[in-house]
């Protein structure tokens, strides 16, 4: 997906809910060497794990081999509604 399908999807979205969204000011980045899934179903771990490393301020440091130990992460932090420090 594009970033202008990106910015579409956000726009209807806000549309959709009566809110306002203004995205004139949003930089779009394509970013490079960052990790990625080899399957079809670890992409929402990747994900959840990328913008957490964003949030953070770190380099996203995890492979396809740490999602067994990520998802019990998540799987922790969201039953006890607390985040993992790393």
């Amino acid at each position: 997906m594009t970033h202008l399908h990106y910015r579409s999807f956000l726009k209807c979205e806000a549309k959709r809910r009566n809110k306002q969204l203004d995205l004139d000011l949003w930089v779009d980045e394509t970013p490079k060497n960052i990790p990625h899934q080899d399957n079809d179903y670890d992409c929402g771990v990747f994900m959840c794990m990328y913008i957490e490393s964003l949030s953070r301020c770190k380099y996203p440091s995890f492979n396809q081999s740490d999602m067994g130990q990520l998802r019990l992460q998540m799987k922790n932090e969201i039953l006890s509604r607390s985040l993992v420090n790393f």
